[in-house]
């Protein structure tokens, strides 16, 4: 502490009756009177805010009782031709209210359901479409689907627009509100502020924001005005869609229950069952504690307080501060375990424990959920499966020819290792140093050696690492073989190259950026890179992860790829295990894992391959998985 320090004395002083009963004196019922005194005069001050919001926004508030006439769609509705459309619905929402996830999860579950976005919006009235020309292009136009529909906020239609919307045949409603305003109001202001409007798991999205980047001051009469107007534009749509089907969704029940609620607003349009149940592809922003992300938290709260509206403080709170790895979509995580489910885990049972248990738990995983077995994600267990199914003597399903799929496997498995070897002796002769990544790296090791091993072996592409100073020329490199750039991903970390139907993911870093957002530490980069080992029968300048360093890698990067659509890489993990045995150092693979934030990219995996080995890992191999959950040392 800088400064002069008081001594032992003074510090009796300062503890004693003396000054204590001073405390409770005139002098000190006059401190806590002033103090009472400055909270009154802000608390009127907060009365006197919400007043003048509530009197400016009354100004220009007229709600009609009177009749609304429709704007006539009378030709739309009258089309001649036939048409597969059954049933058309609008979401009558608002900004930031989960409309987005809601909009694109319909759309990827259902293959019956054409859902678009703000048709009515802005971006659709600049193009120079007609009230009736939106319209027709999405409730009339027929594309195949039979259930059609789009978001609409209120300021996007008037209310004669809306009517005739509401008019056409076989229309159904969905309300979906964001009940707590504070929060949505606070997610449109840093949306404003950052430019970045949604996060996803795939494509060239910026990405994750620092904290710093997110944390906003709240103007106390806007955050008043827009609850007030949110509140009126609802008490507006209430009146115009009186009597028409109808279905209530929040976006708190969304983020307690995605799956649930989905499926309920399927069975209100008249949907079956969806396609799949996979994770949404759009990630929540803003999850952390309003308290962190609001600068004069203190400020907002008491006024909320005094307003009447400290609801808005703790409202669904609870799912807002899940981890930032838990949580998914635009809204929030679904309740439960999401990856893997329940079908995956017993396919992966069948595959990798006991043949004698293969049938009993292939046939539970497809009366389960057989959905995968139509994936395109999960066609790199198709030769695993071929093999599974051909050693216990069954016949594969009528749906799906195993054997062409593992067969079709293993002859584009031969050319990714012939483009490898081409790859890697171009790059060497150039003097250009490169690292082969996951099943890459599997493929090359065990190619040669073990062709029994290399048919059921699970490979999606080429996954190298460059260097990032040195990535330009080997793009250069790549390019003069006939490689060309599709599109740059994650923000510049990760550039997909393609050649006929080959793909090659040409990577800055070791470890790709987690699904959920979540950056693997760099500590746990700079470690993996000290650990890289020369491949086998390839190119001097070829590298790969050392077996420990190939396990962890190979964990986390297949975690980050599509959490509940890929398990593939469970089985190149289980196949690393079994197949290098003493050469996999256990120390190590602890040693990597020291930290918290690495243990806890590893801990689910690793239960997993524990729980679906059936017991036949090396004992040393359970010992040391299971110490992974723990903070025991390997070596004790």
């Amino acid at each position: 502490m800088n400064g002069p320090q008081p001594s032992p004395a003074t510090e009796r002083l300062l503890r004693s009756r003396l000054i204590r009963r001073a405390a409770r004196s005139r002098v000190g019922r006059r401190l806590h009177l002033d103090s009472r005194q400055e909270r009154r005069l802000r608390r009127h001050a907060n009365e006197r805010i919400a007043s003048r919001a509530r009197s400016a926004l009354e100004a220009t508030h007229h709600l009609s009782t009177d009749p609304v006439t429709p704007i006539p769609l009378q030709h739309l509705t009258d089309a001649a031709t036939p048409s597969a459309i059954t049933t058309r619905f609008v979401i009558l929402t608002e900004d930031r209210s989960g409309s987005n996830l809601l909009v694109s999860e319909l759309n990827r579950r259902w293959p019956e359901i054409r859902s678009r976005g703000e048709e009515f919006g802005r971006s659709g009235r600049d193009g120079g479409d007609s009230f009736e020309d939106l319209a027709h292009r999405t409730f009339i136009e027929d594309t195949g689907e039979r259930i059609v529909g789009c978001k609409i906020f209120p300021v996007h239609v008037t209310d004669e627009e809306l009517a005739a919307l509401l008019g056409l045949d076989g229309m159904r409603v969905i309300v979906l509100r964001r009940h707590n305003q504070l929060r949505r109001y606070l997610s449109g202001m840093i949306a404003r502020s950052t430019g970045t409007w949604h996060r996803s798991r795939i494509g060239n999205d910026a990405g994750e924001l620092r904290i710093e980047q997110r944390t906003i001051t709240i103007d106390r009469a806007r955050l008043l005005s827009s609850i007030i107007r949110s509140q009126r534009e609802f008490e507006r749509l209430e009146r115009l869609v009186e009597g028409l089907p109808r279905l209530d969704l929040s976006y708190e029940d969304l983020s307690t229950d995605l799956d649930g609620e989905l499926r309920r607003v399927a069975g209100f349009l008249g949907a079956g069952e969806p396609a799949h149940q996979a994770p949404p592809q759009l990630l929540r922003q803003n999850p952390d504690p309003l308290d962190v992300l609001i600068e004069n938290f203190d400020q907002i709260s008491e006024f909320l307080h005094d307003v009447g509206l400290a609801e808005f403080l703790t409202l669904g709170e609870q799912t807002n501060h899940a981890s930032r790895q838990d949580s998914i979509d635009e809204p929030g995580g679904t309740a439960g375990p999401r990856w893997p489910t329940e079908s995956q885990r017993l396919l992966l049972q069948a595959l990798l424990g006991r043949e004698e248990s293969f049938e009993d738990r292939w046939n539970l995983s497809l009366s389960s959920d057989d959905s995968w077995t139509r994936s395109g994600d999960l066609s790199a267990l198709y030769p695993a499966i071929h093999h599974r199914i051909r050693r216990a003597g069954l016949v594969a399903p009528t749906f799906l020819d195993f054997r062409a799929a593992s067969m079709h496997n293993t002859a584009r498995k031969i050319r990714l290792l012939e483009a490898l070897r081409r790859c890697t002796a171009s790059l060497a002769a150039a003097d250009l140093e490169i690292t082969l990544l996951g099943s890459t790296a599997l493929l090359a090791r065990w190619s040669d050696s073990d062709s029994a091993s290399f048919r059921i072996l699970t490979v999606t592409g080429l996954d190298l690492f460059a260097e990032p100073t040195r990535f330009g020329d080997v793009v250069a490199g790549l390019s003069r073989l006939g490689w060309s750039a599709a599109t740059e991903e994650l923000t510049g970390t990760k550039l997909t190259m393609h050649r006929d139907d080959l793909e090659l993911r040409l990577h800055r870093s070791l470890l790709h950026v987690a699904s959920a957002g979540t950056i693997p530490p760099e500590p746990l980069e700079r470690d993996l890179r000290t650990g890289l080992i020369a491949v086998p029968s390839l190119e001097r300048t070829v590298t790969m992860p050392a077996p420990a360093e190939l396990l962890i890698s190979t964990i986390i990067n297949g975690m980050s790829t599509e959490p509940t659509g890929s398990i593939d890489w469970v089985l190149d993990a289980h196949h690393l295990i079994m197949e290098t045995g003493d050469e996999l150092d256990w120390t190590r693979v602890h040693a990597l894992t020291a930290s918290d934030g690495t243990r806890s990219l590893v801990v689910g995996p690793t239960e997993l391959i524990l729980d679906v080995s059936d017991g036949l890992l090396p004992p040393t191999a359970v010992a040391a998985l299971g110490a992974l959950r723990s903070t025991e040392s390997i070596g004790a």
